[in-house]
Formats: C-alpha cells, structure tokens, sequence
C-alpha cells in the first residue's frame, strides 16, 4: 500500500537477518540493540525513534491522545521465543530485533517482532505465538492486514470510531498513536530512559505491557523497566467488576454514599496484590470500624516526649519485613497494629505511625487531629450543658483521663473508686469516656 509509510520485517525476514545482525549485535553492543539492527537492515531504528520524536511533539502541545479513543485493533505481542534472562539483575543475553512494519490493522505504521534478548518477567506474559488466537475479543476482528498475528499498531490511519477528533499529521500519514506506542512515548518524554517499577493490572500484563517492552527498548537500545507490579482483580460475590457488567465501583460512587476513600484504600491494602478481593459493602463496613477504632487508639496516646531511637529500629523492622516480602500490605497493616501493642512509650509509637504513613498513605494523623478536635467539641458541648450538680462529677471523669493519659494509673484507679463511692461508674469507649448513676 503506496499511501503506508515505512518497512515491515516480518517474523521470516527477522529469521533470515540472523546471522548478519549478530555481528552487527557484537560491533554495537556499547551503542544499544536498535544500532545494531539498524547496522543489519539499514531501517527499523529511524522509524521507531521517529514515531517516538513524533508523539513527543504531539505531548508538547499539549495534546497526549486519550487511552480510551483508540480503535479495538491492537491484537498481539511478541512471541516467548526468548533466551534466558538473569531473574534479578535484568541482563539480556543477546540483543532485541527492532523492526519498522508497515500497517496493521487500521493503517499506518505498525510493528511486529522477535526478541530473542528479552524476557518481559511478567508472570503470564509468556507466550507462544502459535497458541495466541485472533480476533478473540468483542467488537475486534481478524485484521488481513498483518503480515504476522504477532503485529500490533503503532500509528492509527483509520478508526472504527467516527468521532474520532484527536489526530494529528506524520510522516505516517494523518492519524494519531496506538495505546501502547502512546504509553512508551509518554513514559519516556516525563520519567526518562530507566523505569524502577511499572503498574498496572493483571489485564495489561498480556500483550499491553509485553508491547511496550518491545517498542521501548527497540527505541532506547537497552533495558527499560526493572520490575512489573501487575495487581489482580477487585471482584463482587458474583464475579469480575467491570464497566460493562455495570458493576464498576468508583471513588465518586463511594463519597455519595458517605464513605472516606481512604478507608476503601485500607480495606484494599488489607489484602494482597497477587490475590483476588472480593468487594461488599458489608466488607467496606467492616473496614470503617476497624479504621475509626485504629484511630481513636492512636489519638489515645500520649504525643509528649521524644521517640527512642532503638526501640523504633527494632519495631520498624516488622513493617519494613512485611513490605520487602513482595510489598506485602497485608502483613504491614498487622505490623501497624503490632507497633500500637509494642513495650515501648507513646512517643515511639507516634513516630512508628508517622514513618508507616509515608508507605500506606491511609491519613491516619489527619484523622486522628480530626478526632481530636471532634473530642474536644464534644467535650466543650457536654461541659455547657452540665448541671451545677453533675459538675463535680465531670471533673473527676476529666482528671481521671488526664491521669490514664500520663500513665498515672494509680491517680486514675483512685479517682476512679472516688467515683464509685459517688455512685458513678466510668465506662472507657473508643469515643472516650462515658459515666452513668448507678
């Protein structure tokens, strides 16, 4: 197709290039994998820079295409025809083949290759491309197009979307980027040529991330992203949460119906990434009970003083344990309890809850201030509508909490039985203290 910009080498082409690339892979392996398929076919490198200069150009007008505009023809991924990868240090053992293809699905510039130096790390994401079957998804059909099923769309020519507004001109042709070129250019224009982690859902470990890879470090010639952090599905009782299944559950949705969005994080983190969670209502419910007596435990302590230095260290270590077990959230939310219970001054404590929030981010000081502040209104309320008689009593109940809050528990014991020769008995509540006639 004259009107289609750039070369395809397809997955025969790739093959046939074998031996001539892997002496152009040994001349540049200082210089990067795409330099040495650029050496082997004279194309490929200029093209994917292209595509991503071009991308880059459409971000600093300000005009990123949005995910969801693309059309549904993005159908494959790389095959797992790779060599082995050392599983913590990231080292390829041999250099990516880099291939400018022209249109998949759609028009315009698309790609389709091997990586033989690559694996992707991501759990599933290794596949076998005689097993990967096409037009599988709704509304996505088999695209004669391609010249391998492995193509994926680098640059839209045509979509299935009528309004389709956001296109921009290329030496493609008239167009706009496919999501996962969009996804690399963006990521490289804002955080640079080194990744430490990508997100993102068990959805796009499978071909999303695996074609990022793939258009990345053809593009930059070397590693990208260290580490994949893929987390599995919030599903109901009755199945997968989803937008089409008018399931979906969103943070708006949450506020309406009066719950803190940082209790749903809690309730979240209570569970670990690799696992299902099942959400309820009845389970949010929970977690607001368990978030509100958590933190009117922590606004109980006593903030004076200064922390000690060792008792912290040794308590730290629990939480710092539970996250290095593959960000287990679960057991640092269990480590924060831990810390509440530990044998060591409220001080300590304070500063153990203040360093765990820089993690999990739940905003339990803000909510403690606030309850605080609740308390101390309450507190003012009650005292202007205490009778001259229950005055007294009122008092007593204040310097006993005082006394309990400086661990001045024998002064609070006695103050205590004083108001219980009065005929008057303290009940201790998460909401402070409560006295009744008896």
């Amino acid at each position: 197709d004259g009107s289609m910009h750039g070369a395809r080498a397809g997955l025969g082409e790739l093959q046939q290039l074998g031996s001539k690339q892997k002496q152009a892979q040994q001349d540049n392996h200082e210089t990067g994998q795409h330099q040495a398929l650029a050496a082997a076919d004279g194309v490929g490198t200029a093209q994917c820079k292209a595509l991503f200069q071009e991308h880059q150009t459409h971000q600093n007008t300000g005009q990123e295409a949005q995910q969801g505009s693309h059309g549904s023809q993005v159908t494959a991924a790389q095959t797992d025809d790779h060599t082995q990868r050392a599983a913590e240090e990231y080292q390829c053992t041999d250099h990516h083949k880099c291939a400018q293809n022209k249109a998949a699905g759609g028009g315009g510039a698309g790609a389709a290759a091997e990586f033989p130096g690559c694996r992707s790390r991501q759990r599933g994401a290794q596949h076998d491309a005689d097993d990967l079957e096409e037009g599988v998804r709704e509304g996505v059909g088999v695209d004669s197009n391609k010249k391998t099923k492995t193509d994926f769309v680098l640059w839209f020519t045509k979509s299935k979307f009528e309004d389709q507004e956001l296109k921009w001109d290329s030496p493609w042709g008239y167009g706009y980027p496919g999501w996962h070129i969009e996804c690399s250019a963006i990521s490289v224009k804002t955080l640079g040529e080194y990744l430490d982690i990508h997100c993102g859902g068990i959805d796009n470990a499978f071909p999303h991330h695996t074609n990022e890879i793939a258009q990345s470090e053809a593009y930059l010639g070397h590693p990208w992203c260290k580490h994949w952090f893929h987390v599995l599905h919030l599903n109901t009782a009755n199945g997968k949460m989803s937008k089409s299944s008018g399931k979906a559950l969103t943070l708006s949705l949450l506020e309406e119906n009066g719950y803190n969005p940082l209790v749903y994080r809690f309730f979240c983190l209570q569970s670990h990434y690799r696992k299902n969670l099942v959400f309820s209502w009845e389970g949010l419910d929970n977690a607001v009970v368990a978030y509100n007596k958590l933190v009117a435990k922590i606004a109980s302590l006593n903030p004076v003083g200064e922390a000690d230095e060792n008792d912290f260290n040794a308590v730290k270590a629990g939480f710092v344990s539970a996250m290095d077990n593959d960000l287990n959230t679960s057991l640092a939310i269990t480590a924060v309890y831990d810390a509440l219970k530990a044998k060591v001054s409220d001080a300590t404590k304070i500063a153990l809850i203040k360093d765990y929030e820089t993690v999990l981010s739940l905003g339990l000081m803000n909510a403690v201030e606030k309850y605080r502040e609740n308390l101390k209104k309450q507190a003012e309320a009650e005292a202007a509508s205490v009778s001259e008689e229950d005055k007294p009593i009122v008092e007593l109940v204040n310097k006993r909490t005082e006394a309990k809050k400086a661990k001045n528990f024998a002064l609070a014991d006695s103050i205590r039985d004083q108001l219980k020769d009065m005929g008057i008995v303290v009940e201790d509540t998460p909401q402070g203290p409560k006295w009744k006639r008896i």
